[in-house]
């Protein structure tokens, strides 16, 4: 058996030891950066390793997917609490993580629409569907100065979820 295949076997397996894997999570493939770190896409997430320890991107986290070719990046911009977090990936050319990515993120959207709150501005509302569950988890980003304090705003949005919750019956 050649030397290099053998080799690329044996970091496949130790990567797959090391991997925080789901049950039922199924590797799509194994990739580096241009800085070495490991990046190991699943049907359900991505895995980014770095500075030793690995850190877990579910699809039905990131918001937006782009690639930007005169740079070689991927960039992925990842739901937080407060606000989307940018992650960029540099990787050596292009990759087939960029498609894989905005495939397994598109797969997460359920619905996504835009819900006016009168004259104080709207909301964008997404559902989603992590792969692999049957719950539906909705995302609301205000507009830009929206005050997400405003108890009638708050009253606006949940009524606009039930109604959009209805539709997808979920």
């Amino acid at each position: 058996m050649d030397r290099g295949v053998s080799e690329r076997r044996r970091v496949r397996a130790e990567i797959l030891e090391q991997i925080p894997l789901a049950q039922g999570e199924h590797v799509l493939s194994i990739l580096c950066d241009v800085a070495g770190n490991w990046l190991v896409p699943t049907e359900r997430s991505l895995y980014q390793h770095a500075d030793h320890s690995w850190t877990r991107i579910g699809w039905e986290q990131v918001t937006r997917v782009h690639w930007d070719e005169s740079r070689n990046v991927l960039e992925l911009a990842v739901l937080t609490p407060q606000r989307p977090r940018p992650i960029a990936l540099q990787l050596t050319e292009s990759s087939p993580l960029v498609e894989l990515a905005r495939e397994r993120v598109a797969s997460t959207i359920l619905l996504t629409t835009h819900v006016s709150l009168g004259d104080r501005g709207g909301a964008r509302v997404r559902a989603r569907r992590a792969p692999g569950s049957e719950q539906t988890v909705w995302q609301v980003t205000l507009d830009r100065h929206v005050d997400p304090s405003d108890s009638a705003i708050v009253a606006e949005i949940e009524t606009a979820l039930r109604e959009l919750s209805g539709t997808l019956g979920a």
